[in-house]
């Protein structure tokens, strides 16, 4: 700007000139300082005329585009949609993903615009009130749904709300969920629906909540059903199959992310996400393209894609380069809250909020059930025995759970998820208490035998299912043949081993067999045996770290190979991934194991073991990128590449986590 107003005619750079002309303008949109913004610095502002921009007329712009839609009552309509929105920000409660702006305006005349063409033969209110619900009714909590109800019955009275028109993947998705043993509730239904509504107006889009809600499941069992209503000959849908890549943007640098100079040579390297992004644009237009992202949404590593997310669609590279998205491409993302995400991301995104509370543990409790029937093969009688202990002791545990001191904060559907999945063994008595401390059993006893939990009529135990009242019910395990057993194994037990102490040992090597350690090192091997992860937890100096090294090296090396990765402040998610790939070895193209074994030509089964997986030091929006790192091996079985980007799967793999709790820190 400087040399423009000097009347230059030319502009040097380092290695090329540029002739300017007078009629060459440079814009800046400097947005209100927030989160993922930079401040722009005085000597530059000052080379720009300041314009202020006024808020539009809404209702203005609403009546214009409904009118170029084909509506002949657009002003009056405009004015309901306008005056709905300003009803829902003073009455609803204040959530970090809802937004009442611009765009969320723009995206019920769209959706209006869309079923407008689609249900010429509807009134036109019907037409806008089923947009409004479409757009906004997802991403509401259940505490606003009501609310939201209300409002639009007093701007739309007498407007009967029409359905659309979703029959042939509606048969799909509950023939998917019978299949997947999944459980067809209205709840989850609906939600699986509404988000195949929002991505026929919205590109970008974001499902929201805690774990354990469906998020995930949702929109797999979504890509699933479309590609079975493309394939079915007797559907009027008219779908696409669905190509989708999952990417955890917070277990990689930027850098890997969107793509990078080197810099010794200056080459660029594509990123993950550069990459997938170019692939899927210029993929077959027959088929629909997600890129999903899966973890936390902070204001910087998705503040590169506001114009992906905008009415742009092109992904920015720092190379130079633009990728423009196709229409079958969508960008969506899975985090569990916004509470750091910028407005303009906000207003970028559908939201479709889904509450763990609104699917409840008895979905999970009817696919357990369904599992005991049809795989197993328990009888009737057995099945109602079973379900009368549920109905007895599960509401009776829950109802304890927000009194108790918890180790580390869990939902009641991940305990009871925990529990039905040990329950197939014996030892499930105890997956209910592990995270809590041993005063909330003795308060479940007094709860059960007080309060109005009354046993089941026909529940009773004989003399050998009773346990020894030398100690208390906590401090046994039950094995398969019915017999009561201490946590620290003895001689009699045929489990146990004979304990021994070389000659030669070092006093600060050798671990005395406890009640405490002989609880850690049972659960251990029943975790390794059945390849289940595994998460000890407890106060620092309490022996997490001997007694599970411990046990791990005592394991054959035959058959387990053992990778013990130390955490700390500094560890970084590629310090992780190098540690862990240093021992692995190459299978087939992308994908990765322990070594093969010699004996049966069985392999390895490698377990890695994270000491302190706490420890890693959380960046500026409370994220740790080696949890992250180690989150996306255990949910979907792989990684990228540091250097191609290429995907790579880990198999034959388990990993053992102990954390220590120090006061006033959260996991």
């Amino acid at each position: 700007m400087g040399l423009i107003n000097c009347g230059e005619r030319q502009i040097f750079n380092s290695s090329l000139g540029l002739n300017s002309k007078v009629s060459l303008a440079s814009n800046n949109m400097d947005d209100k300082n927030y989160a993922g913004r930079t401040e722009l610095p005085d000597n530059l502002k000052v080379l720009f005329r300041t314009v202020a921009m006024m808020v539009p007329d809404y209702a203005m712009i609403g009546e214009i585009t409904l009118y170029s839609n084909g509506f002949d009552e657009a002003r009056h309509l405009a004015q309901k949609i306008v005056q709905a929105y300003k009803l829902c920000s003073e009455q609803l409660s204040s959530q970090s993903h809802y937004d009442y702006g611009m765009r969320a305006v723009k995206s019920v005349l769209l959706a209006s615009a869309s079923l407008r063409r689609l249900y010429s033969h509807l009134p036109e209110a019907q037409i806008v009130l089923r947009a409004i619900v479409d757009v906004n009714l997802p991403k509401f909590l259940e505490q606003d749904v009501s609310l939201f109800i209300g409002i639009y019955t007093d701007l739309f009275p007498g407007t009967t709300l029409p359905m659309p028109s979703r029959e042939d993947l509606l048969k799909w998705l509950l023939m998917t969920l019978e299949e997947r043993n999944l459980q067809a509730t209205p709840w989850f239904v609906e939600k699986i629906l509404q988000i195949y509504e929002m991505l026929l107006v919205r590109h970008g889009l974001m499902v929201v909540g805690a774990s354990l809600g469906g998020k995930t499941t949702a929109w797999q069992v979504l890509a699933y059903c479309l590609r079975c209503v493309n394939m079915d000959k007797d559907a009027t849908l008219f779908e696409f199959p669905v190509n989708y890549r999952i990417i955890n943007p917070k277990a990689i640098t930027m850098g890997q992310l969107y793509g990078r100079f080197d810099p010794i040579s200056h080459e660029w390297y594509d990123g993950v996400l550069a990459k997938t992004f170019r692939e899927f644009a210029t993929g077959s237009p027959k088929e629909r393209f997600w890129i999903f992202f899966d973890g936390p949404v902070d204001a910087v590593w998705i503040e590169n894609l506001n114009t992906v997310l905008d009415d742009n669609k092109k992904l920015c590279l720092m190379s130079g380069e633009i990728i423009i998205m196709s229409k079958l491409m969508n960008m969506m993302f899975e985090p569990a809250d916004l509470e750091q995400a910028s407005p303009a991301t906000v207003s970028r995104c559908g939201m479709i909020y889904m509450e763990p509370s609104q699917l409840g543990w008895k979905a999970f409790h009817q696919s357990f059930t369904n599992v005991l029937t049809n795989q197993i093969g328990l009888s009737e009688i057995y099945m109602a025995l079973f379900q009368e202990m549920i109905d007895w002791l599960i509401p009776a545990a829950l109802y304890i759970l927000p009194e108790c001191k918890k180790m580390v904060e869990t939902s009641p559907i991940y305990q009871y998820k925990k529990a039905s999945k040990y329950r197939l063994s014996p030892h499930s008595k105890w997956t209910k208490f592990a995270s809590y401390h041993s005063q909330a059993y003795h308060r479940f006893i007094e709860i059960l035998y007080i309060k109005n939990f009354p046993r089941p009529k026909y529940f009773t135990l004989n003399r050998g299912q009773m346990f020894p009242e030398k100690l208390t019910f906590m401090d046994y395990r039950f094995d398969e043949a019915e017999n009561w057993w201490t946590w620290q194994k003895s001689g009699d037990d045929p489990t146990a081993a004979i304990t021994s102490f070389p000659d030669d040992a070092q006093l600060s090597e050798l671990i005395v067999p406890t009640n405490e350690s002989g609880y850690i090192t049972y659960w251990e091997e029943f975790c390794i045996n059945k390849s289940y992860p595994m998460l000890v937890i407890g106060p620092t100096g309490t022996g997490k770290s001997a007694i599970v090294t411990s046990n791990l090296l005592s394991l054959s090396k035959q058959s387990y190979l053992i990778n013990i990765v130390n955490f700390s402040a500094r560890t970084s998610a590629q310090l992780v991934q190098d540690t862990v790939m240093s021992k692995l070895d190459r299978r087939r193209k992308g994908v990765f194991g322990p070594p093969l074994g010699k004996k049966l030509l069985l392999s390895f089964q490698c377990i890695t073991f994270c000491d302190d997986v706490a420890m890693p030091s959380k960046d500026t929006y409370g994220s740790q990128p080696p949890l992250e790192l180690l989150r996306q091996w255990l949910d979907h079985g792989y990684w990228s590449d540091l250097i191609d980007t290429t995907k790579i799967e880990l198999v034959d793999m388990l990993v053992q986590h102990p954390i220590s709790i120090t006061k006033g820190q959260e996991l």
